[in-house]
C-alpha cells in the first residue's frame, strides 16, 4: 500500500482553491482509485485549522477538518513517540517543528510528502517529495 502525507500548505491550497488546487485534487482523485493512504499529522491539521479560522472563521475550520476525513484522510495522532521523533528530526535537519511531524510521519510510513514549502528540501535524502508549484521544483 502507497502513501502520502499532506503539508498544511497543500491543504490551505486546496481549501482556498490557490495555485495547487487542481495538483491536489489530481493528486487525491488519482488515490481514490488505489489502495492509498491519505495521511495528515495532527501538527499539520492544526496548522490547518488555525489557518481557515483566522481567514474564515472556526465554524468553516470545523467543516474542513470534517471534508478531509469525508475525502479519506487520516489524521495521525501525535504520540509521545512520533512527538520526539519530530524533535529529533528537528534538530538534525532544522525543520519547523510541524514540518518534522510531517517529514517523520512520511519516513514512518514510507510515504510521500505533498508539499510546496522548499524547507523539505533539508529531508528530501530521507523522504520522497512530491513537489507543488511554488517550490523552485515546479
Amino acid at each position: 500500500m502507497s502513501a502520502y502525507v499532506f503539508d498544511a500548505n497543500a491543504i490551505l491550497d486546496y481549501v482556498f482553491n490557490g495555485i495547487n488546487a487542481p495538483t491536489v485534487r489530481d493528486i487525491l482523485k488519482q488515490t481514490g482509485k488505489k489502495d492509498v493512504n491519505l495521511l495528515i499529522s495532527s501538527a499539520q491539521v492544526g496548522e490547518v485549522y488555525y489557518e481557515v479560522a483566522r481567514r474564515k472563521g472556526a465554524d468553516l475550520a470545523k467543516e474542513t477538518l470534517k471534508r478531509l476525513e469525508d475525502l479519506g484522510f487520516q489524521f495521525s495522532d501525535f504520540t509521545p513517540e512520533r512527538a520526539t521523533a519530530a524533535a529529533d528530526l528537528r534538530l538534525e535537519c532544522h525543520l519547523a517543528f510541524a514540518d518534522s511531524a510531517a517529514a517523520g510521519l512520511a519516513i514512518e510510513q514510507n510515504a510521500v510528502v505533498v508539499t510546496a514549502d522548499k524547507d523539505f528540501e533539508k529531508v528530501e535524502k530521507r523522504v520522497k517529495i512530491q513537489w507543488l508549484k511554488g517550490s523552485h521544483h515546479d
